[in-house]
């Protein structure tokens, strides 16, 4: 951090956020900070920094459910009868997700920060170790590079993991976890949703999530390999030019009329053909 600071106050001006939105950021990360007593000292390039890559989003971002389905179907251009039934996507939810495949890397930041409460602490190495070991953790971000071939050097002994919101309330807790701008522990509490279980049904995250938890980090080096990663993912799975393909899974109605045919191109995005298809 850089020894000139601004207080919360000045930063949360800078960036036309309320002080308690500028705690947040400070506790995700997004801007770095030191806290003395009751008083934080901001750092002002950082707040710099995040204004600059920060932009709108044209809208709400996506809700934990749909963004969630998003992410497992690497970000809408694979969504199989699997995540349609675990996330109970009715048809007009699939064909906006087919849609999000056409958006830009940088523009997952933000459509899918909902996915997860993001917060970040500095402890105790075998307490690492203790979280690294349990049951409920799932490896992403940095925590999951040598596991993609992922060309990116950050420094050892740092976790970063995703776990049920109330297995990480009970950690922060029995730990006395307490949230810092630098850290050596990501936690990502996901809220109690239906498809909770699909999600966290392996011990490492899919390379579509490692992917938007790497662009989330106020690390350029490490934002930069998460854009690459979402550009290589999606590099071959977009549709050509002009059309839009909507897969229709075997376990809903494959037989549209002519008014639900009408219905679903004009939800398509303007100037795309819309093509209707089965499950392979």
């Amino acid at each position: 951090m850089s020894r000139k600071t601004i207080t919360a106050r000045e930063a949360a001006e800078r960036l036309d956020v309320s002080t308690q939105r500028l705690r947040q950021l400070i506790v995700t990360g997004d801007v770095h900070a030191q806290r003395h007593g009751h008083v934080w000292a901001v750092d002002p390039t950082s707040v710099d920094v995040y204004r600059r890559r920060r932009r709108s989003t044209g809208g709400r971002s996506l809700s934990p459910r749909i963004a969630w389905a998003a992410l497992l179907s690497d970000f809408g251009t694979a969504v199989s009868d699997d995540i349609a039934q675990a996330f109970a996507l009715h048809p007009t939810e699939q064909i906006r997700i087919a849609k999000l495949g056409l958006r830009d890397a940088g523009g997952w930041r933000w459509l899918a920060q909902r996915r997860a409460t993001t917060e970040r602490f500095q402890t105790f190495d075998a307490y690492l170790e203790r979280i690294a070991r349990h049951d409920g953790a799932v490896r992403t971000g940095v925590s999951a590079l040598a596991d993609y071939d992922i060309d990116l050097f950050v420094l050892d002994g740092h976790l970063d993991v995703y776990l049920p919101e109330a297995v990480a309330a009970d950690l922060k807790k029995s730990m006395r976890l307490q949230s810092t701008s630098t850290s050596n522990l990501t936690l990502r509490s996901i809220a109690n949703l239906e498809a909770t279980t699909y999600i966290m049904q392996h011990t490492l995250m899919p390379r579509s999530v490692v992917a938007v938890d790497l662009l989330d980090n106020s690390d350029t080096r490490t934002a930069c390999a998460g854009a690459d990663l979402i550009e290589t993912i999606l590099d071959g799975r977009r549709p050509p030019a002009g059309q839009l393909d909507l897969m229709v899974p075997d376990h809903l109605p494959t037989r549209l009329t002519d008014h639900s045919r009408s219905r679903l191109r004009s939800r398509s995005p303007a100037g795309n053909a819309l093509s209707i298809v089965g499950s392979p």
